[in-house]
């Protein structure tokens, strides 16, 4: 047997050998270790641990990786399964947590046997300065009879630092095999002191036409959920001429199904922290506001919140408007205790903030048809 010089001057076992050679054909392999690897497991286990499960997911299984050379290393890779196809994975590794969300199907359609799957990434840099999110949108067709690939990728990032977001979208085709973006936009965001969002400046390749007649471009160039919702509900307390009453924005984990909420006591809107609404959310609990300061202009009211409504906006003297605002009255009176069943979803403030959920995403779908067929997609 040849042995090369290095192995036969190494007085040492087979083991440490085998090591060795390892560790020379694969250093980045080798400095990790796994610390724990579980079978499939009920994701039973993981709810009583307080750890958020994706929908439709019925068994996980858990990794955990660390280094040789660095104690405080550490990676936790969870991944979940719907009748044992992957629907989620998430990768926790202290400084930055990521969430990749598989959909994928096989369709059957004559002699070609197609498989399809999406694959949206969500990575968080949890102390990074400055803050920064990125979304990868993966989709991927295979073609089982004859074994052909097509490959499309969206890449969206967003990095926050003083109250300005960058915002890049690249779209590449067949991206394993060009490093060139097919389509490529970079805007600068500017969330002003009303928490508004204004495009300072941008930068487009050519063929794309960003309209300025669209009053939520910059609104669907903000991908992290959270600070996309936030800024619709500030958008709807300017437009209901709220700004200035003080009210208050939250996000916490909520209990049951309920996934927003106005406090007129407070003067508080709270949304959950896992809930992936945006526009349509923002637009029912600021709506629900608004109810609220109306009755206050009745002189019913018996908050601060509503008194403060009336000493700045006055009497209401349009008939219409002093009609609803009976309505909205007679509503919050009978106002079920219980935020499900009949009672709730047919009361007249739940019935007016659905329609204000409505009008709000008929009014922000109006500019999704151009700006789709520019960029592949719709943001």
């Amino acid at each position: 047997m040849h042995l090369s010089p290095v192995i036969k001057n190494m007085r040492t076992n087979y083991r440490d050998v085998k090591r060795y050679i390892v560790h020379k054909l694969n250093h980045d392999k080798y400095k990790y270790i796994l610390k724990i690897k579980t079978e499939k497991c009920s994701v039973s286990q993981l709810k009583s641990m307080g750890v958020s499960v994706p929908e439709g997911a019925d068994t996980f299984t858990m990794v955990h990786i660390g280094k040789r050379d660095d104690s405080k290393y550490s990676k936790r890779i969870t991944t979940f399964f719907n009748n044992n196809q992957i629907c989620a994975r998430y990768i926790d590794s202290g400084d930055e947590f990521i969430t990749k969300v598989y959909n994928q199907k096989t369709y059957n359609r004559g002699v070609n046997n197609l498989f399809h799957r999406v694959v949206k990434t969500f990575i968080y840099k949890n102390n990074a300065a400055p803050e920064y999110s990125e979304l990868e949108h993966l989709e991927i067709i295979r073609n089982n009879l004859n074994g052909s690939v097509k490959y499309k990728m969206h890449r969206d990032k967003n990095t926050f630092k003083d109250s300005i977001i960058k915002a890049s979208l690249k779209e590449h085709d067949n991206f394993l095999n060009s490093k060139l973006a097919k389509r490529d936009i970079d805007l600068d965001i500017r969330i002003g002191n009303d928490g508004i969002p204004h495009i300072e400046s941008k930068s487009v390749s050519d063929g794309i036409n960003l309209s300025e007649q669209d009053e939520f471009l910059p609104y669907r160039f903000i991908f992290d959920t959270s600070k996309k919702r936030l800024a619709f509900t500030h958008y709807f307390i300017k437009k209901y001429h709220l700004e200035d009453l003080g009210i208050k924005i939250k996000e916490e984990h909520m209990s049951d199904n309920d996934i927003g909420s106005f406090d007129e006591f407070e003067k508080t809107i709270t949304y959950d922290k896992d809930a992936c609404e945006t526009i349509t959310l923002a637009a029912h609990e600021v709506r629900h506001a608004y109810q609220y300061a109306q009755i206050g202009r009745l002189g019913k009211g018996y908050t601060p919140y509503c008194r403060q409504c009336r000493k700045k906006f006055g009497n209401i003297t349009n008939p219409d408007e002093l009609a609803q605002a009976y309505k909205f009255l007679i509503a919050g009176e009978n106002y079920p205790a219980s935020g499900s069943g009949k009672l709730y979803s047919e009361n007249y403030l739940e019935k007016d903030a659905n329609h204000a959920e409505l009008l709000a995403m008929r009014e922000y779908s109006k500019g999704a048809k151009a700006l789709a067929s520019q960029i592949g997609r719709y943001i």
